[in-house]
């Protein structure tokens, strides 16, 4: 397995923020989802990374052993918890996604014993010729559970810092005016 890299955690928030944000769900209920899109990669303190915590299978698995379990709730408080449950879906889902881009990650394990990657980039060359190139490749190996003795990877870089600022722009900027609005007169959020 090739070595794993870290999608930095400033983006596994920012990305599902913004996109629950962007089609109008509440700022509370955003940041939940957010906070819950950080889920798998507690493999980390097991010393493995993208293990089964990155698998839709096992996710999907035990999403619907916490759905059953709800149904033992009072009927009252089982539509907030599905509500979380399918927030925080939708965070690890996303978390998930932005792994396949960055590296090896099993996403059907057990259905399938293979990890996938999707490779892409899109170059731009400027010389006597200009040309934009461009490639996507689906890379699929064996998967392997290692445990490693140290993980060395950037939680903060400045294009994740940068590219998490531009997507989280606009709710930054609602925050400011609330804060500038008179007390009365609260902006719709």
């Amino acid at each position: 397995m090739r070595e794993s890299t870290l999608v930095e955690p400033l983006l596994h928030i920012a990305v599902p923020f913004a996109s629950l944000r962007a089609v109008g769900l509440e700022r509370r209920k955003a940041i939940v989802a957010s906070a819950i899109a950080l889920v798998p990669d507690v493999d980390l303190v097991l010393h493995v990374h993208r293990s089964l915590s990155h698998s839709f299978v096992v996710l999907a698995t035990v999403a619907v052993a916490i759905m059953a379990f709800s149904l033992l709730m009072p009927a009252a408080k089982q539509r907030t918890f599905r509500s979380v449950m399918l927030l925080g879906a939708f965070g690890v889902a996303s978390h998930v996604v932005l792994d396949l881009f960055q590296g090896l990650t099993p996403i059907l394990w057990p259905l399938l014993k293979d990890s996938f990657w999707i490779s892409t980039a899109l170059r731009l060359h400027m010389g006597s010729a200009t040309a934009v190139t461009g490639s996507a490749e689906l890379v699929v190996e064996p998967t392997l559970f290692e445990s490693f003795t140290s993980f060395d990877a950037p939680i903060l870089t400045p294009e994740g810092l940068g590219i998490s600022l531009i997507i989280l722009a606009p709710s930054l900027v609602q925050v400011l005016r609330e804060k500038r609005a008179a007390p009365g007169k609260r902006m719709p959020r």
